[in-house]
């Protein structure tokens, strides 16, 4: 299965109102293949650092995890039959998951600001990214839906990516946990046996 990716620093205190400083959610997640058009349906998990650490595991269809930090990132394809070789791309971090980025900007909260311009919505906000921010992000606008209008995060309850090429992307968050007390071994890939290595 192609995946379409739209993905340790702790400090005493936390300048957001609307972003956890981490947070982990199940989703499902629907796109549509830009291959045959069709929409494609999967589910997982997305756990979250800032700035800039995220696992993303996909469970279902297919056994895919990005793990990426401000130093590395590790892309691994679980195999297709129990017993045989996984496949992991590892990579120098010169550039930041886009999945991480984008939940970095969401720090900036929910009034517009150099990134982002906020609108309210009947279901919570819709962010519209400014050219500079299309261009480094690769994303023109956000819907999060946000359950009762509520502006806290952990009432979060979809969000769906609109891509400067055109693809979309949405994350419906089925369970979430927030402040989690990872350290950064939590955004480190450790391969397991059978595994084939490619950099």
């Amino acid at each position: 299965m192609k995946l379409f990716f739209i993905f340790l620093f702790v400090t005493s205190s936390w300048a957001s109102d609307f972003l956890p400083r981490s947070f982990s959610f199940n989703f499902e997640q629907r796109f549509i293949s830009k291959i045959n058009k069709k929409e494609k349906i999967s589910s997982g998990t997305l756990d979250y650092l800032y700035p800039g650490n995220i696992r993303f595991e996909i469970l279902n269809p297919d056994k895919v995890i990005f793990v990426s930090n401000n130093e590395k990132s590790w892309y691994y394809t679980g195999p297709f039959i129990e017993g045989e070789e996984g496949e992991l791309t590892v990579k120098s971090n010169d550039k930041k998951m886009v999945l991480a980025k984008f939940f970095d900007s969401l720090g900036k909260g929910l009034s517009s600001n150099d990134v982002y311009k906020v609108e309210s919505t009947k279901d919570g906000k819709k962010l519209i990214f400014s050219d500079v921010s299309k261009s480094d992000l690769g994303i023109k606008e956000a819907f999060l839906y946000l359950e009762n209008a509520k502006s806290d995060f952990k009432s979060l309850s979809k969000v769906l990516i609109n891509y400067s090429d055109d693809r979309q992307t949405t994350f419906t968050v089925k369970s979430m946990k927030t402040e989690l007390g990872w350290n950064k071994n939590h955004f480190i890939f450790n391969p397991p046996p059978k595994t084939k290595i490619s950099n």
